[in-house]
């Protein structure tokens, strides 16, 4: 036993009392340390089955004697947390990797900033949650899951601002990887990351709360090489512009966005009409439609399918290459009403001479 005690390297708690009173001497040598679980409170006992909560990565076991029932997620006091916190501080100097669960403001987590932790995933994350995650100077990557009323049973969310934001940016400016999970904010606080970061490299926002306008903050990322936002389902519009990097299986991932009402395309080279019609061909919502400078979009190849999307939008600007005869904006001519004809008519046009499929002018047939 205590040979594989010191061989193992990652563990997965699930009892605090053992973080405290054995953790130190049965596995000394640990690099990678999850305590999350073992930070929530387990359900009392009961005759009947414990329903069982997953959100995401997350799944705990509620209480149904709970008051109220469905809000049964119970943490441990703040400072039992950080009792918890400073003994593994002082018993794993060389931790690489830490999952926790955010206590109090000035707690265990500020004892571990002096040791060599490079990663670190913390939860219920609140208001100035994220300052003494600030002062790990070394910390490259951080993964923050903001507070949950469905998750946690709290009365509200509390957040993770553009405040907490700020401060994590003004101190870990050597993060590679970040991972926002149900965080709030706006531009500011995107920003300030994008500025103090300049090593980071990679961006997901998962479930986001923040306000209009902080996709824009985006331009202060540099060096940034790859950007997820994930539970984004209920999309209305997506704008893609200047994306050179866009092709046909990437854009395929936009097919979950069931709901978008607006597209706008330009730019996007490697993007094909095959591409752009798997997708768009499958949203029910779609109202405006706008490619322009996507080179690979080719007037010759726009399918029936294609043509009788174009018949019900209610907007269309089509101009993906210089080459186009359908460079025209269909913006107030009623094209969802008349535009049945004159797409039979287009696609009659294209079957009978391949690549002169618009011979007849959309403005005119209008």
């Amino acid at each position: 036993m205590r040979l594989a005690g010191r061989l193992r390297r990652r563990i997965v708690v699930r009892d605090w009392a053992f973080v405290t009173h054995r953790l130190p001497y049965r596995f000394p040598e640990l690099a990678d340390l999850d305590l999350f679980p073992a930070s929530i409170v387990a359900p009392t006992a009961t005759s009947a089955p414990s329903p069982l909560l997953t959100s995401g990565e997350v799944s705990l076991t509620l209480d149904p004697s709970a008051d109220p029932p469905l809000g049964a997620c119970h943490f441990l006091a703040d400072d039992v947390l950080d009792r918890g916190l400073a003994t593994v501080a002082a018993s794993f100097p060389n931790l690489r990797r830490l999952s926790a669960t955010a206590a109090s403001e000035f707690g265990g987590l500020m004892d571990i900033a002096g040791g060599c932790a490079l990663e670190i995933e913390l939860h219920r994350c609140s208001d100035l949650a994220l300052r003494p995650v600030s002062t790990f100077a070394h910390l490259q990557i951080l993964r923050i899951v903001a507070a949950s009323s469905v998750l946690y049973g709290t009365s509200e969310d509390g957040g993770v601002t553009d405040i907490d934001l700020t401060i994590l940016a003004h101190g870990c400016k050597r993060l590679v990887k970040l991972e926002l999970v149900g965080c709030e904010g706006s531009y500011d606080g995107i920003a300030a990351v994008g500025r103090c970061c300049a090593m980071l490299e990679e961006l997901t926002i998962t479930d986001h709360r923040m306000d209009n306008g902080w996709l824009a903050a985006l331009a202060f990322y540099g060096n940034l090489k790859t950007l997820r936002l994930q539970v984004c389902e209920g999309a209305r519009e997506l704008l893609v512009q200047n994306c050179w990097g866009l092709e046909d299986d990437m854009f395929a991932l936009a097919g979950l966005y069931r709901r978008v009402k607006f597209l706008s395309l330009e730019g996007c080279s490697l993007l094909t009409t095959r591409g752009l019609e798997l997708v768009i061909t499958s949203w029910s919502d779609l109202q405006s439609l706008q490619v322009v400078s996507c080179n690979k979009v080719k007037d010759e190849e726009i399918s029936r399918a294609l043509s009788e999307l174009f018949s019900t939008l209610k907007e269309l600007k089509w101009k993906p290459n210089n080459n186009s005869r359908l460079a025209v904006s269909l913006d107030g001519t009623r094209m969802g009403k008349k535009g049945r004809v004159l797409c039979k008519r287009i696609l009659s046009g294209h079957q009978r001479v391949k690549g002169t499929m618009m011979n007849y002018p959309i403005g005119v047939a209008a």
